[in-house]
């Protein structure tokens, strides 16, 4: 479920949102960041998820 981020109102998704609209599985979305393919993500302060902006 896409998520409104506290203060912002920017919309975010979860790792299995954007790992779904890519075509490939959450352990390679986290790959790709851990070899710098991609820029980490943002985290959830409250629980330490990875949250992403549709852009």
């Amino acid at each position: 479920m896409a998520k409104t981020a506290a203060g912002d109102g920017a919309v975010l998704l979860s790792i299995g949102k954007v790992a779904g609209r890519l075509g490939i599985s959450t352990c390679t979305l986290k790959n790709y960041e851990r070899d710098g393919k991609i820029p980490g993500a943002r985290r959830n302060p409250l629980n330490g998820h990875r949250i992403y902006s549709p852009a």
